[in-house]
């Protein structure tokens, strides 16, 4: 768990940037991330939500995919999570569904392959 935040902090500032970036670039990013939450639990997916201003922060939501089984690595894995001041991290249990269809209520949801973005 240590090595994907190591990784994610190296890496922040691309998944800030992934909404100005090309489709493939997108894709390249979403490649890493999902590999790099992998190294750490196969079972676990992610997502990342835009700030609406500048003064906002960006989230991202670790989930277990509606798996209980799961959700302790989950919580694990916000528990070690650094502390950053443009950086929200979320834990969920809930399906990636679930997670899309609140995301969905907001305006203007950006859906890169697997992953929903919203720049609020």
């Amino acid at each position: 768990m240590k090595n994907f935040w190591n990784w994610f902090l190296d890496n922040q500032h691309s998944f800030k940037n992934l909404i100005n970036e090309t489709s493939q670039n997108q894709s390249y990013i979403i490649y890493w991330i999902k590999q790099n939450l992998n190294y750490y639990c196969r079972e676990l997916d992610f997502m990342i939500v835009f700030p609406k201003t500048s003064t906002d922060r960006f989230e991202l939501i670790i989930t277990a995919n509606g798996n209980p089984e799961y959700f302790k690595q989950v919580i694990d894995l916000m528990d070690n999570a650094p502390v950053l001041k443009t950086w929200k991290f979320t834990a969920s249990i809930d399906s990636k569904e679930t997670i899309e269809k609140r995301i969905n209520k907001l305006e203007h949801p950006l859906i890169i392959q697997d992953i929903n973005l919203k720049q609020d």
